[in-house]
């Protein structure tokens, strides 16, 4: 990730520029604004899965707590 935002910071020359084309150059406070949302998305997508295994879990400690009470009505 580090190389990928260095080559956007135009540190890396990039492959085959046409004549009218221009290297992209962005300031370091756009930088810290991607890298912000990036960590925000990625932050987001854990906590999700945090949450989705936290119940998984949860579900399934519930299944083996209740299965017994279930078999012993039946």
């Amino acid at each position: 990730m580090e190389k990928l935002v260095t080559g956007l910071c135009g540190d890396f020359p990039r492959p085959s520029l046409d004549a009218d084309e221009k290297p992209v150059l962005l300031n370091q406070s756009l930088l810290l604004k991607v890298r912000s949302e990036i960590n925000s998305v990625v932050a987001i997508g854990l906590r999700r899965a945090f949450e989705i295994a936290v119940l998984n879990t949860c579900m399934e400690v519930f299944r083996c707590m209740s299965a017994p009470h279930l078999e012993r009505q039946a």
